[in-house]
């Protein structure tokens, strides 16, 4: 799912990757708390 992000160069080769596959509704508010938490530091 990354490669035509590379090929696109919006992403390095070198970048971390991962993949989750997750119903957003279950996944969505740990994202939105990361991202919270992320904005205060």
């Amino acid at each position: 799912m990354i490669e035509p992000a590379i090929s696109w160069r919006k992403v390095t080769q070198q970048a971390r990757q991962a993949t989750l596959h997750a119903e957003v509704t279950t996944i969505l508010p740990f994202i939105y708390a990361a991202l919270i938490a992320k904005l205060k530091k």
